[in-house]
């Protein structure tokens, strides 16, 4: 995401359905990821970043879903809570989750995972 992203402007943001958010972020499975957590309400906000593992429904046949970054962090997320987006501002892109008050969640893929066990 660019230093000023997630960008705000409606002509960057496209509403998509969560199943398609889902099929999105099942895509950077395995790839180095950066999160970030903005509250645009007041001045509120973190970010982390790893590689995405694995994403996982809750229990109990919810549609909520847990996704987890390296094996320290992740975010969970819930379609009647919250709307996805799909922001494309040309070079980048990534998905973003809005709540109707409160922090938005915006999750881009950097590049593909390192393979640690290889040489360069």
């Amino acid at each position: 995401m660019a230093e000023s992203s997630p960008y705000r402007s409606v002509d960057f943001l496209h509403e998509i359905k969560f199943l398609d958010a889902l099929v999105r972020l099942q895509g950077m499975l395995g790839y180095h990821v950066k999160v970030e957590l903005n509250d645009y309400e007041c001045f509120f906000g973190c970010g982390f970043e790893g590689v995405l593992g694995r994403i996982e429904t809750m229990p109990g046949g919810a549609e909520a879903i847990s996704a987890f970054i390296g094996d320290t962090a992740g975010f969970f997320l819930d379609p009647d809570d919250c709307k996805a987006f799909y922001v494309d501002a040309g070079e980048e892109s990534w998905l973003e989750f809005h709540r109707d008050h409160g922090p938005v969640v915006a999750i881009q893929a950097i590049d593909p995972a390192r393979d640690t066990d290889r040489d360069p």
